[in-house]
């Protein structure tokens, strides 16, 4: 299936074909995932943007926020995969034991080791040296091994802490981000552990971002 990287621009081939190359030729890609390159293919020409994501947005992050990618980066290790999706976001906000949209995942049942399992179900194991690896530092903001959906996932995060009048970008803005980037991975697993639909997850994750802290 190597004819489904060439559809992407040389740029992001050089930068992300190899990884890309490995998770085809683990399994037999499904109609789903096909299509979904295809998607993905046609966003890298339309949207050339999406492979220079802006060191701003980062310096944007809350501490939450930096924890969250910290996890997610963590858990992308240990699934052996060199890449940072939108699924190991998620997986990181499911993790997080504070904030507004871990407490939203929490109240849906949305635990880490399902995610974890959902991950592992739809992309297959990564590679078998990298599994488990030892997690080193990492600069939060380096943007190097992040997908292109996880990119348009991130800027629109940052697109929702400005509509909100919000400084920094948060947990919630994060969750927010994958919600709206809805035909990435990590929109996959929520819809496949039946969370509600999109409208309904987003007021969720609005309404506990606007909720009073507790006392």
């Amino acid at each position: 299936m190597k004819w489904l990287v060439r559809l992407y621009p040389a740029r992001w081939r050089r930068r992300y074909g190899a990884e890309f190359e490995t998770v085809l030729a683990s399994q037999a890609p499904s109609l789903w995932q096909i299509l979904d390159v295809l998607r993905g293919a046609l966003d890298a020409h339309l949207h050339p943007d999406l492979g220079n994501t802006s060191q701003h947005t980062f310096e944007r992050l809350d501490a939450p926020g930096q924890w969250v990618l910290t996890l997610a980066q963590e858990e992308a290790r240990h699934l052996g995969h060199s890449y940072l999706g939108t699924e190991h976001v998620l997986l990181g906000l499911a993790r997080a034991e504070a904030g507004p949209a871990p407490r939203v995942l929490r109240d849906l049942g949305v635990s880490s080791d399902a995610v974890r399992a959902r991950i592992e179900a739809i992309l297959g194991p990564g590679a078998p040296g990298r599994r488990g690896g030892r997690c080193r530092h990492e600069r939060i903001g380096d943007a190097r091994r992040l997908t292109p959906r996880t990119k348009r996932a991130f800027q629109r995060a940052g697109e929702e802490a400005d509509r909100l009048h919000h400084a920094r970008i948060s947990d919630a803005h994060l969750l927010l981000g994958i919600i709206e980037e809805g035909e990435s991975v990590g929109a996959r697993v929520l819809r496949e552990m039946d969370v509600g639909d999109a409208a309904t997850l987003r007021q969720r994750v609005l309404d506990a971002l606007n909720a009073p802290p507790a006392q």
